[in-house]
C-alpha cells in the first residue's frame, strides 16, 4: 500500500475499532436509524473507491496470474473483525460446518 492510501486506511480501521465499542442494543429507535442511514453511505463510498482501485488493477491480476482482470485476485480471508489475523478463523464453505443460528431448521 502506498503512503498515500495508509494514512486514511488507518483512518477508517481506528473509527471501525471505535464503532465496534457502540453497543447498538442501548441506542434508541432514532439513533439505530441513524446509524444504519449513516453506515450505509458508508459503504456505498468504501465500495466505490474500491471499485476505482479494481478498474486499474490489472496489473496485479499480470503479476499474479489471476487472469485479465483484478477480479480474481487472492484476498486474505475475512475474520471475525473484517481484518486479517483478527484472531477468528473464516466461514465455513457452504454445505459444511454447523448452520448459521438464523436458519431454519432442516435446512442443511
Amino acid at each position: 500500500m502506498s503512503t498515500r492510501s495508509e494514512a486514511p486506511i488507518a483512518v477508517i480501521d481506528a473509527a471501525l475499532d471505535d464503532l465496534a465499542g457502540v453497543d447498538p442494543i442501548y441506542l434508541t429507535t432514532g439513533e439505530k436509524q441513524t446509524l444504519l442511514t449513516d453506515l450505509s453511505a458508508v459503504i456505498a463510498r468504501a465500495e466505490a473507491a474500491r471499485l476505482r482501485v479494481l478498474a486499474v488493477a490489472g496489473d496485479i491480476a499480470l503479476q499474479t496470474g489471476a487472469g485479465r482482470s483484478g477480479t480474481g485476485w487472492p484476498r486474505p480471508p475475512v475474520t471475525g473483525s473484517g481484518r486479517p489475523g483478527s484472531g477468528r478463523s473464516s466461514p465455513p464453505e457452504p454445505g459444511t460446518g454447523s448452520p448459521p443460528p438464523w436458519a431454519p431448521v432442516g435446512s442443511t
